[in-house]
Parts: C-alpha cells; structure tokens; sequence
C-alpha cells in the first residue's frame, strides 16, 4: 500500500466503499422481500381464516333458523322429525367447522390462530349446552303458540291518552 500513489489509495478506498454499500443494500433488499413473503403468507392465512370464521357464522344462523322452525313449525310429528333432522345436521356442520377453527386457534405456529381470543369458544361452549339441553326436551315440552296471537302487543282497538271514549 506505500508504493500506491494518493489518488490510488483514494480510487481503492472509494472502491471498498461502494463495494460494502452495495453488500448492505444487497442484503437489507433480501430481508426486506424474505420480510414481505411472510406478510403475504400471513394475509392468505388470515383472509382463509376469516372466510372459515364466516362460513362458520353462515352455518350457524341456518342452524338457528332450523331451531325456529323446530319451535313454529314442529307441532305435526312429520315435519318435526324433518325440522329436528336439519338441526342435528346443521349442528354436527357447525361442531365439525368449531373444531377446525379451534386447531388453528391453539396451533401456536399457525401465525393467524395467535390472535384469536379464547372468549368466543367460552361463550360457544355455553350456546352448545343450551342446544344440547333444547335437544332432549320432548315434544310435550316444547313451548306451543297460542291461536290467534299474532304477537303484535296490545289490542289494536284500546284507546290511549286521556280521551278513551268512542268518537262518533
């Protein structure tokens, strides 16, 4: 390096530093595409798994709908039987769609399942108990509608406020 003159020194130097600018930038835009290849998994994940979450819901208010049926349209044994028979397959739908979500939610390397509260499997726990109970009641037991109650609160001929006598 003594036998170099200043300006080849300066030209070496300036060399060395180009060459460790471009190492850096090499290797921080290798991190930064390595960075947003896990972002883009991640999102897939997540978007898969809020769709799932949505099906889940779908399935559910289907079996909440069969329940009403059970409840408004089951009075003839025919149709309840058929009634009961969609809830328990919609029921079996949401248990089986549950527990997949479920895997994911505790799966601590699944990166969507890590943000999934726990709250939401309690309270599904609960309205799985309450479903299981509904199930053994018999038909005897089932709440019955009244005739001619269309739900609709007071009679629709009562008069309110101060004035309650019949006008000519």
């Amino acid at each position: 390096m003594n036998r170099l003159t200043l300006k080849a020194k300066i030209y070496f130097m300036l060399g060395l530093l180009i060459a460790g600018f471009s190492a850096g930038a090499i290797t921080g835009l290798q991190q930064i595409s390595s960075r947003a290849t896990r972002d883009a998994e991640f999102a897939a994940r997540r978007i898969k798994l809020e769709d799932d979450v949505r099906v889940m819901q779908l399935t559910f208010k289907k079996q909440v709908q069969a329940w009403k049926d059970i409840l408004l349209r089951g009075s003839d044994p025919e149709s309840l039987k058929e009634y009961e028979a969609e809830f328990l397959k919609l029921d079996a739908e949401v248990q089986k769609e549950g527990q997949e979500l479920k895997e994911i939610a505790t799966d601590p390397h699944h990166a969507a399942g890590r943000c999934i509260p726990d709250r939401p499997c309690r309270t599904w726990k609960a309205v799985q108990r309450r479903s299981r109970q509904i199930q053994t009641l018999t038909r005897a037991q089932l709440p019955r509608r009244r005739r001619g109650c269309k739900g609709k609160g007071p009679a629709r001929n009562r008069r309110r406020g101060p004035d309650r006598r019949k006008r000519n």
